[in-house]
């Protein structure tokens, strides 16, 4: 028996527009699992390591000299068994340079948004907050280390304009972030982690 695959339909039903948006990913950092089911890729963290998935790679908001460009990137991720003691979505240098951090986190007591620049640190904590569902992340920060805002699905959470407190581009781009637990997490793909629209 043979198929008849109409090239357009397939390609609107992939929706390419969106995974167009979307950065390639990597994942790593330590023993963990990753599945997909065709909507959200499950990355489970069996033991104390960090694991994550993220670009693996830097990303400036634009490679000239302009200053006034943002960087913004978006996801959706979601925590269904517990939301405590995850970096859910972030921004760093490079994987584990926490004294340069930028994102979304739930610390331990507190769903909040850190903007860590050398160490120096400002969290503002955010209230009524329940990540164990589906959430869009969203991260704007601009080049010049002059504003950095974090929205929840589209509504600003957090937003600072210290920039002793606000790190420098070029990011590496992070989610699901287990804080060394053990704990599931799941990243809606397609997009994953992308340009929002």
């Amino acid at each position: 028996m043979s198929i008849n695959i109409i090239k357009k339909d397939l390609r609107a039903a992939l929706d390419w527009l969106t995974l167009s948006r979307a950065f390639p990913l990597w994942w790593g950092g330590g023993t963990l699992t990753i599945t997909y089911d065709g909507e959200w890729i499950c990355i489970y963290n069996p033991s104390v390591h960090l694991v994550a998935i993220g670009t693996g790679y830097g990303f400036p908001a634009y490679e000239a000299t302009r200053t006034t460009y943002y960087l913004s990137v978006c996801a959706t991720i979601k925590a269904p068994g517990n939301d405590t003691n995850i970096y859910f979505f972030f921004l760093e240098p490079r994987k584990a340079d926490y004294n340069n951090f930028q994102g979304f986190r739930h610390d331990g007591t507190y769903h909040c948004f850190e903007f860590r620049k050398a160490g120096a640190e400002e969290q503002d904590n955010i209230a009524g907050q329940d990540w164990t569902t589906e959430h869009e992340f969203k991260i704007s920060h601009k080049k010049d280390e002059t504003d950095c805002i974090g929205y929840i699905d589209g509504v600003e959470k957090a937003h600072s304009t210290d920039n002793t407190k606000i790190s420098s581009q070029p990011y590496s781009i992070y989610c699901c972030e287990p804080n060394a637990v053990v704990r599931t997490l799941y990243l809606k793909y397609p997009p994953g982690i992308c340009t929002p629209v």
